[in-house]
């Protein structure tokens, strides 16, 4: 990954979301509530900026 490839920059929009998406969807599938993922959703996404 070069500096032009980090989330810093805006090189890539979107993909930190989507990434996200996809775990909270794995969670959701193995069971977790909408509550515990609500939460998790806010810290993945303060950690993320």
């Amino acid at each position: 990954m070069t500096t032009n490839d980090t989330f810093e920059d805006g090189a890539c929009p979107g993909l930190r979301e989507h990434h996200i998406d996809a775990f909270l969807e794995h969670l959701r599938q193995a069971g977790y509530s909408e509550v515990t993922l609500g939460k998790k959703r806010r810290v993945l996404n303060a950690f993320s900026r």
